[in-house]
């Protein structure tokens, strides 16, 4: 990564299951966010992100370009894994103002231990007064 980790305040929702295969999900969501170190081992040396338009190839690539730093607040709604795929997803409060965002990760085989590519969403969140 190439700034230095911020302390990132990351709740989640209670009755959220820790299955081994969904915390590995939410380590790499928190790490493509920046609240935690990026796990470059357990990504594929080809594998893709695609951030909005953005396509970024290769795990060096992927690791030069998460940031934290507007990154204030991370809230974990879901985490879904089964076999090659899993997905998480949640809201974020930065410096900009609050979005909801969304990681779908799928593996290179079923025994999820390496990304093969991430595709993220994420979008402001209009706040009514």
């Amino acid at each position: 990564m190439g700034d230095t980790l911020t302390t990132v305040r990351v709740t989640r929702n209670g009755s959220l299951t820790r299955s081994d295969s969904d915390q590995r999900a939410e380590g790499i969501a928190l790490s493509l966010l920046g609240a935690c170190e990026f796990p470059a081992e357990g990504v594929s040396e080809s594998a893709t992100w695609q951030n909005g338009s953005d396509v970024l190839v290769g795990r060096a690539a992927i690791s030069r370009a998460i940031s934290a730093e507007r990154l204030i607040e991370v809230r974990i709604e879901d985490v879904v894994s089964h076999g090659k795929a899993a997905a998480v997803s949640g809201r974020l409060i930065t410096e900009k103002g609050p979005y909801l965002f969304c990681h779908m990760i799928k593996y290179t085989d079923a025994s999820a231990k390496r990304v093969a590519n991430i595709v993220s969403f994420q979008h402001k969140m209009k706040v009514n007064r």
